[in-house]
């Protein structure tokens, strides 16, 4: 392409749009080890308790569970990087989707169940 189109070699890819990529001998590794590293950062959950499981499976949310209402932006910006974090990690899946329709209106409760699966083992690097 080098003699057809001008442009110049920038070397290995190290990082595009959050994934870490390694490039070896025997092809292209890919993962959101710095993604996840990085949304832990973004919302002070570094040094956060571990969950055991990414829901509390007996925890019934509703759109009006009489807690104080929450940041709708903040929850957003959470919610949207724990989806995007979901696509190489399926387990946290039907977490993220139970707390994304609270997306319009998020209480404090909603907020804490955004935090809890962002404190899941398997989302620390």
């Amino acid at each position: 392409m080098m003699k057809n189109f001008e442009m110049s070699d920038l070397g290995l890819l190290h990082c595009f749009i959050g994934l870490g990529e390694k490039q070896g001998v025997h092809g292209l590794f890919i993962s959101q080890i710095k993604y996840a590293a990085d949304l832990l950062k973004k919302f002070n959950t570094v040094n956060c308790n571990v969950a055991a499981t990414p829901m509390n499976i007996n925890e019934k949310l509703c759109h009006i569970d009489g807690s104080e209402m929450a940041n709708a932006t903040y929850f957003g910006s959470l919610v949207c990087g724990l989806h995007y974090l979901s696509h190489s990690r399926p387990h946290i899946s039907f977490s993220t989707s139970a707390i994304s329709r609270f997306l319009h209106n998020p209480s404090e409760l909603h907020l804490g169940v955004a935090k809890r699966v962002l404190g899941y083992p398997a989302n620390k690097s």
